[in-house]
């Protein structure tokens, strides 16, 4: 994504409490995944993308269906089982 001269990323979310406010990649972690609702966080989104490669099937329904609901267009990484898979049509 950094490599991409037309995508800027304005924040990371991560449940992970210890990891607020740290800078990954250059990137602040501005909130938990539930503030993906917030307008304060929402404000010049255009993309939801999520990255939660060791998340369970249950773990990445909860999120995408509430990245969703932001209406706007979500993409998804595919977790390390999928990437270690000899079938990768599914991506």
């Amino acid at each position: 994504m950094r490599r991409r001269a037309d995508w800027t990323v304005l924040t990371v979310l991560d449940d992970d409490r210890a990891k607020q406010g740290l800078r990954i990649a250059g990137v602040t972690v501005g909130g938990t995944i539930g503030d993906l609702a917030l307008p304060h966080v929402l404000a010049g989104v255009t993309h939801v993308i999520i990255a939660m490669p060791s998340a369970s099937a249950e773990q990445l329904s909860s999120v995408l269906a509430l990245a969703r609901h932001t209406g706007l267009a979500v993409m998804s990484v595919p977790g390390r089982a999928a990437l270690r898979a000899d079938d990768l049509s599914a991506l």
